[in-house]
């Protein structure tokens, strides 16, 4: 077993996949946004990381997750657009 990736976030106290979906889901949209462009760049990293490993197909896998995760976090421009006019800090 990996200790690279877990199925739960244990930075203070363990999560739940569910529990993490909503706790990112509950960000305020730009910090939202900046949280996907950071996933993404991980996931680019991995999959780089296990190219030069010579996994080839995840590389690719990893990749194309990354780039859809990136897509995401150019979506979610037009959602801040949208709401930072109404966001009070």
């Amino acid at each position: 077993m990996s200790e690279k990736h877990t199925k739960v976030v244990n930075i203070h106290f363990p999560l739940t996949p569910k529990e993490l979906a909503q706790g990112i889901g509950d960000l305020r949209y730009d910090a939202l946004q900046e949280f996907l462009r950071e996933l993404a760049d991980k996931l680019y990293a991995d999959a780089k990381k296990d190219g030069k490993g010579g996994r080839l197909k995840l590389e690719e896998s990893l990749a194309h997750v990354a780039n859809s995760v990136e897509d995401a976090y150019v979506c979610m421009y037009d959602v801040w657009d949208i709401c930072e006019p109404h966001e009070v800090d």
